[in-house]
């Protein structure tokens, strides 16, 4: 879920994940907020969204806003996990999208860390999608990916 629905939506989706998992007796699934797509950057931010927060601002912001209704963690760039995981906690769930090796291509990403700074800064999971998916060699290149985290 996107954290600019607003805490009325987020508490919502909490409550009926909660509800259904229950209806089925089945443990509740985690759900995470979205704070801002890391393919975009402080200026598309200010002039496209108009959003007068700094970046990094924005993306606390958000992820306080996941974090109060109730929900177990943020979707963020790798660029913001370090201050997001000194905010919200060690129990918060950080998934770091726009994580490249070095060797990749970055794409549209706009707010990128290799994996081993990721993990370091506080990311919980990493989204690696295109360095693997686009490789000629998938399984080759997640090896190489892997290796580079040590």
């Amino acid at each position: 879920i996107h954290s600019t629905c607003g805490k009325d939506a987020l508490k919502a989706a909490q409550s009926a994940l909660v509800e259904g998992a229950a209806a089925v007796e089945k443990p509740t699934p985690k759900l995470i907020a979205i704070t801002l797509l890391t393919s975009l950057n402080s200026r598309q931010l200010a002039f496209e969204l108009k959003i007068p927060l700094e970046l990094p601002e924005y993306a606390l912001h958000m992820a306080l806003l996941a974090k109060e209704t109730g929900l177990a963690g943020a979707v963020c760039s790798p660029q913001e996990a370090e201050q997001l995981r000194m905010s919200c906690g060690d129990d918060f769930l950080l998934v770091c999208p726009g994580v490249r090796p070095k060797w990749a291509d970055g794409g549209d990403q706009r707010r990128s860390m290799t994996p081993k700074a990721a993990l370091k800064a506080g990311a919980d999971y990493l989204v690696i999608g295109r360095p693997i998916t686009a490789s000629d060699d998938p399984v080759a290149a997640f090896a190489r990916i892997c290796e580079e985290i040590g």
